[in-house]
C-alpha cells in the first residue's frame, strides 16, 4: 500500500497520531484500580465493537483504492476518533468510582444529544447493570449480601448482635446509589433484604406471645383487678424504708395476686416474663418509691420493644403507680372516715367537726383524683391504644410498626405530662399527691387518737356496768365531773388542733389545684384543658382563683376579675372554667359564706 504525504498534511499526522493515544487511553486507562481492590461492576467488560466504527483494515482500504492519501485516512478515522476521545474523556471522569458511584457517572452520559453516542454508553451501561441487578436479586430473594469490594448500597455492619439486627446492622451507603434508582426505591430495596434476613436470623419458629396486650394490662395498669390487689397485698411491705425492702418477697407476693386475680389465666410465657424491679434508691424512701414492675422482652420482640421503649413504659407505670395509689389511699381513708362517724359514747359527736372538715377534703381530694384517673385511662390510655391498634392492622412492614409503637409511647408520655415542657405541671400534680399522703397521715393520727379516747370512754363505761352489778352506785358526783372535764380537755386540746392541721391543708391543697387549673386552661392540649374544666367542676375553684382566664381558654373572665365584674358579666365569659356563672345566688351565697373557713363541699 502506498500512502502519499504532501509538506502541508503536517496537522493531518498530528491529528492521526493523537488517535492511538486516546485508543491506548481508552482501551488500557491508567486510572484503574490495583489488581487487589477489583471491581466486580465495571470492572471486566470490553468490547472491541464498542467503537461501532467501519471496518478500517489495511485490506480492506487496499481493496478500495491503490492511492490512499493522509486526507482520506483522515476521513475514514474521523468517527471512530470521536468515540474514542469521548471515552478518553469518560474514563477521567470515572476516575476512582466503583460500584454505584461509577454506574451513576455512566448512566448520566445516556442523556447527551448525540445518539451513537447514547447507544454506544448504554451498552457500556447494561454490562453494568448486569452485575448490580444479580446483587440486588439476592439481597431481596434470599437476603444475603455478595458484596466483597463494597460496592453495593447496602452496608453490612457483622459486628452487629442479633437483638440489634433490625436496627443497626444494615445501612444504606448513599454515595452508591446509581443515580436512575431513588432513594425511595433504595428503602424498599434495604427494607426487603433486611425483613428477609431479621426472618431468618432473629425470628425462627417462634409461639405467637401477645405481649403488645401484656404492656397494656400489666405495665400501664390495665388490668384493674390485679393492679387492686397487688396494691393490697404489697402495702405493708412498701410502706417500709427503701433500703429494707427485698426482691424476692415482692416477687412472692406478685405470684400470689397473679394467682387470686384474672391474670391466672394469661399465656404462661406472659406471666415467667413479668417481673419486680426496684429502683435506685434515694435517702428517705418507701418502697412505694423505688417499686415497679418490669417485662422482660428477648429474640424478635427486642426489636419493638427497645431500651428507649422500656425506660418510656418505666415512667409510665411510675407515674400510673403513683396515680393509682393515691385512689387506693383515699378509698381506706374514706372507710376510716365511716368507721370514725359511727363510734359511740358520744365520741362521735365531739369529732363531728374535725370529722366534717376530715370528709369535706377528702372529697375534694377523690374528686381531683377519680377526675385524674377518668382523664389517664379514657382519654390517654384508652385513645392512644385504639389509634396503635390501627396502624399496626394496616402497617405494610416493620419499620411501620415499630413507628406506630413509638408514637404510641410519646403520646402517653405526653398527655401524661411527663414530657419537659409540663416539667412544673407534673410538679404541682405530685405536690398534690404528697399533701395526701400528709393529709391520710394526718387522719391516721386522728385515728390513732380517737380509739385511745374511745378506749378510755369504753373502761369509764365497764367501770360503771361492774359497779352496779356489785350493788354500788355506777358513778359519783366526782368521778362523773372528773370525766367530763377530761372529755372537754381532750376536744380542746386535740380536736380543734387537727380543725387548724386540716384547714391548713385544706387551704394549701386548694392553692396548687388553682394553679394546675391555671396551667390547664393554658396548655394547647384540648384533652387537658377538657381535664380543667372537670377538675373546677360547677365553678367550686372560681372563687379561690379569679384568674383562671389567662390562658388562651377563658380570657374574657379574667378581665372581668379584674375589673370587679358582677355575677351578669361573668356569666357571659367564655372558658371552661367560666362555668361558676352558672351557679345559682343561694349557692354563691354557700360558697361565699363557708369559702374562708374551707369548710365547702367538692362539685
Amino acid at each position: 500500500m502506498l500512502l502519499i504525504i504532501v509538506n502541508n498534511d503536517t496537522s493531518v499526522i498530528d491529528n492521526e497520531s493523537q488517535l492511538g493515544r486516546e485508543h491506548r487511553g481508552a482501551a488500557s486507562p491508567t486510572n484503574l484500580p490495583a489488581r487487589d481492590d477489583r471491581s466486580d461492576i465495571g470492572g471486566s467488560h470490553t468490547d472491541v465493537n464498542i467503537l461501532g466504527s467501519r471496518d478500517l483494515s489495511t485490506e480492506t482500504v487496499y481493496s478500495n483504492t491503490q492511492q490512499l492519501t493522509l486526507t482520506r485516512f483522515s476521513l475514514w478515522t474521523q468517527e471512530p476518533r470521536f468515540r474514542l476521545r469521548f471515552l478518553a474523556s469518560l474514563c477521567d471522569v470515572c476516575r476512582g468510582k466503583r460500584g454505584g458511584a461509577l454506574a451513576s457517572e455512566v448512566y448520566a452520559y445516556t442523556l447527551v444529544g448525540d445518539p451513537e453516542i447514547a447507544s454506544m454508553v448504554r451498552f457500556m451501561l447494561k454490562n453494568l447493570a448486569s452485575t448490580l441487578l444479580h446483587l440486588i436479586s439476592l439481597w431481596i430473594y434470599d437476603g444475603q449480601l455478595d458484596d466483597p469490594f463494597q460496592e453495593f448500597f447496602v452496608a453490612c455492619n457483622p459486628s452487629v448482635k442479633k437483638e440489634r439486627l433490625w436496627h443497626e446492622k444494615y445501612s444504606l451507603r448513599r454515595q452508591m446509589i446509581p443515580n436512575f434508582i431513588t432513594g425511595a426505591q433504595a428503602s424498599k430495596i434495604l427494607l426487603a433484604g433486611k425483613s428477609i434476613s431479621f426472618l431468618q436470623h432473629a425470628c425462627g419458629e417462634k409461639q405467637n406471645i401477645k405481649s403488645r396486650e401484656a404492656t397494656r394490662q400489666f405495665l400501664l395498669l390495665g388490668q384493674g383487678d390485679f393492679i387492686t390487689q397487688l396494691m393490697d397485698l404489697l402495702d405493708h411491705e412498701l410502706s417500709k424504708p427503701a433500703t429494707q425492702i427485698l426482691a424476692h418477697r415482692l416477687s412472692g407476693v406478685l405470684e400470689s395476686a397473679i394467682r387470686t386475680t384474672n391474670a391466672q389465666y394469661e399465656q404462661p410465657e406472659i406471666l415467667q416474663r413479668l417481673d419486680v424491679r426496684l429502683l435506685d434508691m434515694s435517702t428517705g424512701d418507701t418502697g412505694w418509691d423505688v417499686f415497679s414492675l418490669d417485662y422482660h422482652v428477648d429474640g424478635p420482640l427486642a426489636t419493638i420493644f427497645t431500651d428507649d421503649c422500656r425506660l418510656m413504659y418505666l415512667r409510665a407505670f411510675n407515674f400510673l403507680w403513683r396515680a393509682k395509689r393515691m385512689e387506693f389511699v383515699l378509698s381506706n381513708l374514706w372507710r376510716h372516715q365511716i368507721l370514725a362517724a359511727r363510734l359511740g359514747h358520744g365520741l362521735n359527736a365531739d369529732l363531728q367537726p374535725v370529722l366534717h372538715l376530715s370528709e369535706l377534703l377528702g372529697a375534694e381530694l377523690r374528686h381531683c383524683v377519680q377526675q385524674l384517673q377518668y382523664y389517664i385511662n379514657f382519654e390517654v390510655l384508652e385513645c392512644a391504644w385504639d389509634v396503635l391498634v390501627k396502624q399496626i392492622q394496616v402497617a405494610t412492614d416493620l419499620d411501620e410498626v415499630i413507628e406506630a409503637h413509638q408514637g404510641f409511647l410519646s403520646s402517653v408520655i405526653t398527655r401524661c405530662l411527663l414530657d419537659a415542657p409540663s416539667r412544673q405541671l407534673i410538679g404541682q400534680l405530685r405536690t398534690i399527691f404528697d399533701l395526701i399522703l400528709s393529709f391520710t397521715q394526718l387522719h391516721q393520727e386522728l385515728n390513732a387518737l380517737a380509739y385511745q379516747e374511745l378506749s378510755a370512754r369504753e373502761r369509764y363505761a365497764n367501770e360503771m356496768v361492774e359497779a352496779t352489778r356489785r350493788g354500788k352506785w355506777g358513778t359519783d358526783g366526782t368521778k362523773d365531773t372528773q370525766e367530763k372535764a377530761r372529755r372537754t380537755q381532750f376536744v380542746q386540746l386535740h380536736v380543734n388542733a387537727f380543725q387548724a392541721r386540716i384547714r391548713i391543708l385544706a387551704s394549701s391543697y386548694r392553692e396548687m389545684v388553682v394553679n394546675i387549673i391555671r396551667m390547664l386552661c393554658a396548655h394547647p392540649d384540648q384533652n387537658l384543658r377538657f381535664l380543667a374544666e372537670h377538675l373546677n367542676f360547677n365553678g367550686h375553684y372560681y372563687h379561690h382563683g379569679s384568674s383562671f382566664g389567662t390562658g388562651p381558654v377563658g380570657s374574657a373572665g379574667d378581665e372581668n376579675s379584674a375589673s370587679g365584674g358582677s355575677s351578669t358579666s361573668v356569666r357571659k365569659s367564655s372558658g371552661p372554667l367560666s362555668s361558676a356563672s352558672g351557679l345559682s345566688e343561694n349557692q354563691r351565697k354557700m360558697q361565699h359564706k363557708f369559702g374562708a373557713t374551707g369548710d365547702t363541699k367538692s362539685g
